[in-house]
């Protein structure tokens, strides 16, 4: 049987803000930013700290939820749909932990995407994205594709990523966020 005091004692260790584990819909994202945001100023940090942490969160789980509708081969989507979120506090910044599944071809993708934000600096991002937000023609999946360089942008770090692999068709995509406080 859990020991939920001692579940709740390393939540207060760990500084865990927020977590959550499961299907994502528009309503719970929603209701997940808004449970962040009391989170964040129940702890007392600047609002401009707040703002950052908030919009990095929307772009994680943005891109959680685009990626998160793969389906194993058995047609199962409750495991393929299932995306985790937490957030937590050190003592210099704050750490948004995202992660959902991808199919091997999307874990190329992102994988390629990554490591290209990853080697830009500060002028390279924000050259890169204001290029981009000038095209004419935008992605038909929706935006224009810069939500993993807007991260990078807003928390002025490198994003860590990893991939673990599942099965021959899925792969859980795991990303970590720094925003500093």
């Amino acid at each position: 049987m859990l020991d939920i005091k001692n579940f709740y004692e390393l939540l207060d260790k760990e500084k865990i803000l927020f977590s959550y584990k499961g299907m994502l819909d528009g309503d719970l994202i929603d209701y997940i930013l808004q449970m962040v945001d009391k989170r964040l100023k129940n702890v007392k940090i600047k609002k401009s700290v707040r703002k950052k942490v908030i919009n990095v969160l929307v772009e994680c789980i943005q891109n959680s939820y685009h990626y998160a509708n793969q389906k194993d081969s058995e047609g199962d989507s409750e495991s393929k749909d299932s995306s985790f979120i937490v957030v937590s506090q050190t003592p210099v910044d704050f750490i948004v932990y995202t992660g959902n599944y991808v199919s091997p071809h999307e874990a190329e993708k992102l994988d390629t995407q990554l490591e290209a934000i990853n080697a830009m600096d500060e002028s390279d991002l924000r050259e890169y994205y204001i290029k981009n937000l000038n095209k004419d023609k935008l992605p038909t999946s929706g935006g224009a594709g810069l939500g993993l360089v807007d991260i990078s942008r807003r928390s002025g770090n490198k994003i860590i990523y990893n991939f673990d692999e599942i099965s021959d068709d899925s792969l859980l995509f795991s990303m970590q966020v720094k925003v500093k406080n």
